[in-house]
């Protein structure tokens, strides 16, 4: 009997802290080593990005009262552009997460991220009366930071199962992502 009680509570402490050495091992150089095949994807939608990055700022030392949302930027003969978290002070930087994901889920998608530098953004503009119009900017303020939405997935199901790369990992690495571009903020 005795033996039976052991052996069950290694298997729950197994079971209960299996998940959490899995996600700690998990970062930003290798969750895509971790998509299965099985299950539903889904992605970090813009709002759950924004109070992710004004969170990471205010972590990194900014002052709240600095932090800007979805400041239209004019960038004279390119036309206007959104910039979806700024912050506007004595450093000023911004980070435009990039909507849109696709399938399947490449890890060539996370490597754009390396290269936000270089990067055009399509940027689409809606009318009140439904008419959409389309630009292409490839000038941006210094210090603009590019966040894709293609690179923040995660994966579940509807029975409750455990995946290694969960929404909880996927926020962690826009986490990794956000601080990686502060500590660049010149």
């Amino acid at each position: 009997m005795r033996t039976k009680v052991i052996l069950l509570f290694l298997l729950i402490n197994h079971i209960c802290f299996g998940q959490k050495e899995t996600s700690q091992k998990i970062d930003s150089s290798n969750y895509y080593k971790f998509l299965e095949d099985r299950g539903s994807t889904d992605w970090l939608r813009e709002s759950d990005a924004v109070p992710i990055i004004i969170d990471e700022v205010i972590k990194a030392g900014y002052s709240y009262a600095f932090i800007n949302i979805g400041e239209l930027i004019d960038n004279g003969s390119e036309g206007k552009f959104v910039i979806t978290v700024s912050y506007d002070r004595e450093k000023k930087f911004g980070f435009i997460y990039e909507s849109g994901h696709g399938i399947p889920i490449r890890e060539s998608d996370r490597r754009a991220f390396y290269r936000y530098s270089n990067k055009n953004i399509n940027q689409v503009t809606k009318s009140l009366d439904g008419k959409v119009e389309y630009s292409t900017i490839t000038k941006y303020p210094l210090n603009t930071f590019f966040l894709y939405e293609s690179c923040y997935w995660y994966q579940f199901n509807s029975d409750g199962d455990l995946f290694p790369v969960s929404k909880k990992v996927a926020e962690f690495i826009l986490r990794q992502d956000i601080r990686y571009c502060l500590k660049r903020v010149k």
